[in-house]
């Protein structure tokens, strides 16, 4: 009867029995969609049917290359028989649409069953990734005249019956918009447009991408620009996208660069934007030397060309990527004429410009120590993003702001922009990179109040967010945060390669700063695993450097901590005294907080109890409302002895409380499954300088409760 369907199931040779079925008129279409398999299953047919002695991972890339369709796997299993391990290795990893068994058999099944005008069809629009209507339509425009391309009604229809005749046409979306072909259909058709007609193939790449460039979307129409061959009209395009700021929402770093690198050096040589961006994307790649010769050159040749357009804008931001490379760089006090240069000079018109500027002045402030006109720069800087509607631009610049209140000490404000920058970050349901800047910050104020899980996760996926972007994984910073996390936790080994990788990372980026604060973040790690002589060597080395215009106040401290845990408490004194007055008067609470506690151990040390209960109170009164934490545990054992006789004073008492327990549950409550392999299942990794007995324990849960020191006794 007309409409009897008949339904075949079948795991004996089904491309066969559907050929010959149909052969014999018995079926008339394929669905493709009811023909496929997941990874089990297409295991286990390639294993039991075709007798192919395949791997799990091998079977797994070939489902992915032909998405399940099981037509495709028996072909690819028939050119694997006979071949050995190494070939079958090399086959799989290079199978595609090319290979003669799917292009034969697409050929014959799909392909030649079409009428003229719809093979033309697929062949010419065979060159997208993504199919709708009217990109159809721009891209068949120049061919429908001479070519048999499309009836009157125009490529949407023909969408339509390609989907309802199942040629390997796969939706996009709910609304049957948007299409895209089956990857090795997609492949076929490619091979055989080349073959056929590669003299149209340039044309129709320009087509689309001037589609694209008509409807926003920038990354596209320059790849397809890119594919066309006409490096010129590519230049060009690459250089209006870059100049949308929209762009850099959908484009990392990375992809630009690859563009680039397309490109011949003639091209290049007079597009000045496009020789800005380039040194832009090599600072933040880690090319930091090649980045200054980019810009250097650009500069000289805005010297030789006044004329172009645009010039003087030219030159401010020039002034601006100056100030950008020298503050990463170190040099604070250039960074900041750089920065105020620029903004003299770029118009106040220009938001995105001075934006910029404003950013970059911000990160010399900070780096100088002046937080709050680092603040005030980056809130000018976040507001100019704002208004010119760019709010993922405005992303990097809150992280920023996020830096400078930790510094100041404020947690929760901090915290609270990070949330701001994750949620502007997510672009058409996208996580831009600059989104990792965000976790980096998160997770340094989740580490500060010891929520060590959270603080990993958050650090984890910074990491894979900076690296998808090229964004030269912040340099070491998320690698060493992250080392941190993990001692914490009780994994010393791991800590010890993430900060090595951290070092590793800053010296690949040959800046000195970063370097030298990875360093002390080893030193750090080493600290903790008592590691006192290799800590002792860092200080030696550090304390031997010269003075910079950058604060080093994280390296300070450390070497306060190494000069105190290797019986120095003097020198240590010392130090934290040439440190504490600048970081008073200029508001780095988090700072004041730190060395008032380094001073409570350096006091104790040198049999000053009262003055070390008086310098630890007064940390302690900073501390409580950000809910710091880790600053305390990390000083192990004697500052858990400075807080027990706290206990008693009546304002801080519940947050010593708190302090307390948590050392407790420090040295035994770490869960069974984080201890590392080196320590016996029976034991306890601690993180004091020496264990607590158990009537130390003991006594220390029983200030925690609030008990006075008759009831303990």
């Amino acid at each position: 009867p007309p409409r009897m369907h008949l339904v075949i199931v079948t795991r004996q040779d089904p491309p066969l029995a559907l050929s010959r079925l149909r052969g014999r008129g018995l079926i008339t279409e394929i669905r493709q969609d009811d023909l496929r398999f997941s990874t089990d299953e297409s295991f286990q047919y390639l294993i039991d049917s075709m007798g192919l002695d395949a791997s799990k991972d091998e079977v797994e890339t070939l489902n992915s290359r032909t998405e399940g369709w099981i037509a495709g796997l028996q072909l690819a299993a028939l050119a694997l028989q006979g071949l050995d391990k190494e070939e079958r290795e090399q086959f799989t990893a290079t199978f595609s649409g090319r290979h003669h068994f799917i292009l034969d058999y697409l050929t014959d099944e799909v392909l030649r069953r079409q009428p003229r005008h719809v093979q033309n069809f697929l062949l010419y629009t065979s060159i997208l990734d993504q199919l709708n209507g009217p990109l159809c339509d721009a891209v068949l425009e120049g061919a429908q005249d001479e070519l048999e391309v499309a009836p009157d009604s125009g490529s949407q229809s023909l969408l339509e019956y390609l989907e309802s005749s199942n040629l390997f046409l796969v939706p996009l979306d709910g609304e049957r918009r948007w299409y895209r072909y089956h990857h090795l259909f997609a492949q076929l058709l490619r091979a055989r447009l080349q073959e056929s007609h590669s003299e149209i193939v340039p044309e129709l790449h320009h087509q689309a991408a001037v589609w694209y460039e008509k409807n926003g979307s920038m990354a596209e129409a320059v790849h397809h620009e890119l594919e066309s061959g006409d490096m010129e009209l590519a230049a060009d395009v690459i250089g209006r996208a870059m100049k949308e700021f929209a762009t850099w929402s959908k484009v990392d770093v990375k992809t630009f660069l690859e563009w680039l690198q397309t490109l011949p050096e003639a091209v290049l040589r007079n597009r000045p934007w496009l020789r800005l961006f380039a040194s832009r994307s090599l600072f933040v790649t880690g090319e930091s030397r090649r980045a200054a010769l980019t810009l250097g050159q650009l500069d000289k040749w805005l010297e030789s060309n006044p004329a172009v357009p645009e010039a003087e804008r030219l030159k401010g931001l020039v002034q601006a990527d100056r100030a950008s490379y020298a503050v990463v760089l170190g040099a604070v006090l250039e960074g900041i004429n750089y920065a105020q240069s620029a903004l003299d000079s770029l118009s106040e018109d220009d938001g995105i410009g001075r934006m910029r500027a404003s950013a970059i002045l911000g990160l010399a402030l900070v780096r100088s120590g002046d937080v709050d006109a680092s603040q005030e720069a980056f809130s000018e800087a976040i507001d100019l993003a704002i208004d010119a509607n760019l709010s993922f631009g405005a992303v990097p610049l809150i992280c920023n702001l996020a830096e400078v209140q930790i510094t100041q000490g404020k947690l929760s404000e901090a915290l609270k922009s990070c949330e701001r920058a994750l949620e502007l970050g997510i672009v058409e349901g996208r996580t831009t990179a600059s989104t990792g800047f965000a976790g980096l910050q998160k997770g340094k104020i989740l580490y500060e109040r010891n929520d060590l899980p959270a603080a990993e996760k958050n650090l984890r996926e910074a990491l894979e967010l900076l690296s998808r972007g090229g964004i030269a994984e912040s340099f070491g910073n998320v690698h060493a945060l992250l080392a941190l996390v993990r001692q914490a936790q009780g994994y010393p080994e791991e800590a010890l390669a993430l900060v090595q990788e951290a070092v590793e990372t800053a010296l690949h980026g040959r800046i000195e700063r970063l370097i030298i604060l990875a360093q002390a973040y080893q030193a750090r790690i080493w600290l903790a695993q008592d590691s006192i002589g290799r800590s002792v060597q860092w200080a030696d080395e550090y304390a031997q450097m010269n003075a910079t215009e950058y604060l080093r106040e994280f390296e300070d401290l450390t070497l306060a901590r190494v000069l105190l845990a290797s019986n120095q408490p003097a020198e240590a004194m010392a130090l934290l005294d040439s440190l504490s007055g600048s970081a008073e008067t200029m508001g780095r609470i988090n700072t004041v907080i730190q060395i008032g506690l380094l001073k409570g151990l350096t006091a104790e040390a040198l049999g000053e109890t009262k003055g070390a209960l008086d310098f630890v109170r007064q940390a302690l009164i900073l501390a409580e409302s950000e809910g710091y934490r880790r600053v305390f545990l990390d000083l192990g054992l004697a500052m858990a002895k400075l807080l027990s006789q706290l206990i008693g004073e009546v304002r801080i008492q519940s947050y010593v409380s708190e302090l307390l327990a948590d050392f407790e549950d420090e040295a035994t409550h770490l869960p069974e499954n984080q201890q590392p392999a080196t320590i016996k299942p029976t034991s306890k990794p601690s993180f004091l300088v020496e264990p607590l007995s158990g009537r130390e324990l003991e006594v220390l849960h029983l200030l925690a409760k609030g008990n006075t020191n008759r009831e303990i006794a």
